[in-house]
């Protein structure tokens, strides 16, 4: 990777939203990733973006549309500025949210697991003068590829015990006592 401007690689693409334009790009093994929840678990794409910027991210995601079974954008959500699973089509006690950002969630914390942000970039931000200026962190994706791992992890330990004999006999029908109880059990490192 170099510090100009073609250091970006073929998975980066320039998403055009009204008087704005960033750069997506998708995290290391982000594929395989997509691919085994979407066979354990019904997943949602869920944005503070615009409708449009949802749109753009789920034809970068999921050309195929087999991985993501709804979208929910900025237009949808109850309270501006928050995410909410009000607009989710679940019931609250069987839905994990994976977020970079904790405060987005308030009074969802126990349904979040939290995950390290994708930087790519050295900067913050995604916008058009951060691509020209060129700088990307080439060693992200080392420790990307672990944090989905780990994520990937939490959710089979989740899942297994979801459907486990377990369940029936300790009445474990809620997803978020299970994090919990993983939480206490493994600490902040594996359940954050």
């Amino acid at each position: 990777c170099y510090r100009e401007p073609h250091c970006l690689a073929e998975d980066a693409r320039i998403i055009g939203i009204p008087d704005k334009i960033h750069c997506f790009k998708k995290w290391p093994v982000v594929d395989l990733f997509l691919n085994v929840l979407a066979s354990l678990f019904y997943i949602s794409l869920y944005t503070l973006g615009v409708r449009s910027y949802a749109k753009q991210a789920i034809d970068i995601l999921d050309p195929g549309k087999t991985l993501f079974k709804s979208v929910i954008s900025r237009e949808d959500c109850t309270t501006s500025g928050r995410k909410g699973l009000d607009v989710v089509l679940s019931y609250e006690k069987v839905v994990i949210i994976v977020d970079d950002v904790s405060k987005v969630w308030y009074g969802y914390g126990d349904n979040l697991m939290l995950i390290l942000p994708y930087n790519f970039f050295t900067s913050s931000g995604t916008k058009l003068e951060d691509i020209v200026a060129g700088e990307c962190w080439c060693n992200a994706s080392r420790v990307m590829d672990i944090e989905l791992f780990r994520v990937l992890i939490n959710f089979g330990r989740v899942h297994g015990f979801f459907y486990s004999e377990c369940t029936k006999e300790y009445g474990y029908t809620d997803l978020r006592k299970i994090m919990l109880e993983d939480r206490n059990l493994l600490g902040s490192f594996f359940f954050s």
